[in-house]
């Protein structure tokens, strides 16, 4: 047995004793970390569900409707929708048809990425709603700051849309951006009022600016971008508009048989009368191809489009007259090909929005060759009128956009 001496005895009980000390030094520190941490979140969190609470009923009020039960509240960080967006759409096929036809339509430059453009986006929400579930960002979300009242008054509308209002499926782009107008538009206009009331500011709802070319400089994604804040910014006029004729009976009406096309969010003296024509998916005339993605891109992103180039005056002038179109996609391996169908109100709509998308394929930079068909740097795109139709193809394959455009089917009647 070893004895140890009095001394070091004392000098293994005080290194103990300061062993001790600083586990327990450490220890107060962690744990009063977390719960600092615990404290503020909590704290955080009831400010948030506080305020849903507040401005909720009074919102239920203001839109006439009981306030609905079961309502919940999620605090989540920047990278939850993001990572949601990503992990839904990466490697989906729709989505690399959806770029492959922004690309053949020269929307998008050729090393665009529609998955980041996407992810890009939903990492600028502020706060959402899905159902009964109101989400907040926290890195973004202030309760304690004034705007915070018109974002919960925004969403806890979309919680009131989806309890009382009847849902639709849409299955274009132009349908999707003229419901969410609808929709985006009366919650925004609910919260201006809403903001109006509990602050005393004078009202003062969203105007959409007038169009405008594309900046130079501007992001690659600009075509897309617009197209993501269109509900936003032309949404509240549209609804405000039925608003001041009716009040939120007439806006309750309008959900009953809501927009179809942004060509009605444009025009709205269109929206009861208006029934933009279905044209039918075209076949190509060679070749095993399958539809990989067929879409209506609608008045406004047709606009878009030559907003790259030219200006807003000429692109509203050539796109006020759209009735319908129809742009199908086609991919085998890396070629593709594009069939894209617009139908106008008459041969003099048509023959000028032949005119004018030729010469912003001209201000595009396109080179036309033996006045075939113009070059992009491989995206190869042909044009026709025919009556009240414009038909454009496109493809990466010289002999198959050749063979597509010689044999394409005029003869079918016009969509009634």
């Amino acid at each position: 047995m070893i004895r140890l001496s009095l001394g070091s005895r004392r000098r293994n009980a005080v290194a103990l004793l300061a062993a001790i000390l600083v586990v327990a030094v450490v220890y107060r520190f962690i744990v009063q970390g977390y719960l600092v941490s615990w404290i503020e979140s909590a704290t955080y969190e009831d400010k948030v569900r506080r305020l849903v609470d507040t401005v909720g009923s009074e919102v239920a009020r203001l839109r006439g409707f009981p306030p609905p039960s079961g309502i919940s509240v999620r605090v989540v960080s920047i990278e939850f929708f993001k990572s949601d967006t990503r992990q839904s759409l990466e490697n989906d096929p729709k989505l690399i048809a959806q770029e492959t036809l922004c690309k053949a339509l020269l929307m998008v430059p050729k090393d665009f990425s529609l998955l980041e453009k996407k992810v890009g986006l939903s990492g600028i929400i502020l706060a959402a709603a899905a159902g009964t579930t109101i989400y907040v960002v926290r890195e973004y979300f202030n309760p304690d700051d004034k705007g915070a009242l018109g974002t919960i008054a925004h969403e806890y509308t979309h919680v009131l849309q989806y309890v009382y209002q009847p849902h639709y499926d849409t299955a274009t782009t132009d349908s999707g951006q003229a419901l969410s107008a609808l929709t985006e538009g009366e919650a925004g206009l609910v919260a201006d009022l809403y903001t109006t009331n509990a602050t005393g500011r004078a009202f003062s709802p969203q105007i959409p600016e007038p169009a405008s070319q594309k900046p130079y400089g501007a992001d690659s994604g600009w075509v897309l971008d617009r197209l993501f804040w269109f509900p936003y910014e032309h949404g509240e006029d549209f609804v405000y508009r039925i608003y001041q004729g009716g009040g939120w009976q007439a806006v309750n009406q309008v959900y009953a048989k809501p927009p179809s096309c942004t060509a009605q969010i444009l025009h709205i003296d269109r929206l009861s009368d208006f029934q933009p024509v279905s044209l039918p998916n075209p076949k190509p005339v060679r070749g095993d191809w399958s539809i990989s993605y067929s879409d209506t891109l609608g008045e406004y992103s047709i606009q878009l489009l030559l907003l790259q180039a030219l200006r807003p005056v000429v692109a509203e002038s050539a796109t006020s007259e759209w009735i319908g179109d129809n742009a199908t996609i086609y991919l085998s391996n890396r070629t593709y090909l594009l069939q894209w169908q617009s139908q106008w109100k008459n041969e003099e709509s048509a023959s000028d929005f032949a005119v004018t998308l030729s010469n912003f394929f001209q201000s595009m930079g396109g080179v036309k060759e033996s006045e075939l068909y113009w070059d992009f740097d491989g995206r190869l795109i042909t044009l026709k009128q025919s009556g009240q139709k414009v038909i454009l193809v496109g493809s990466s394959d010289k002999q198959l956009l050749l063979d597509e455009t010689e044999q394409f089917d005029f003869s079918h009647k016009d969509a009634t």
